[in-house]
């Protein structure tokens, strides 16, 4: 099997999910938009953050949010089946946050960009 192949599976895919997708995308809040499209830039599907790394990724790209809420806004998203957490290195007050559902993530990376969910509102 070459890249080109599986670029093409991926792809189609993403097109037969989209409409789910597009549900999970608009069933979440503006929050969880923010915080989704932040994590698909940031982490790859086998990679993890925290909610501090997603705060500090959004404060770098001009959106304040604060640390509390990115982390009840992830909390959310594992409640959803899209996010899954564990604690870091057992800390038992610092959660690590990677993929459930990975596809959303590669589908938010390809069509949702920070700024457009930023204008959405």
């Amino acid at each position: 099997m070459t890249v080109a192949e599986v670029n093409a599976a991926l792809g189609e895919i993403l097109a037969a999910g989209e409409a789910h997708f597009i549900y999970l995308w608009t069933e979440s809040s503006y929050e969880e938009r923010l915080a989704l499209t932040a994590l698909s830039r940031m982490m790859p599907l086998t990679g993890r953050a925290t909610p501090v790394q997603v705060a500090d990724y959004l404060a770098e790209h001009g959106v304040t949010m604060e640390r509390r809420l990115v982390a009840q806004t992830l909390h959310r998203l594992v409640l959803r089946d899209i996010l899954r957490s564990s604690a870091a290195n057992g800390a038992e007050s610092t959660d690590v946050y990677s993929w459930q559902m990975g596809l959303l993530g590669l589908w938010v990376e390809k069509y949702k960009s920070l700024s457009r969910v930023v204008d959405e509102v």
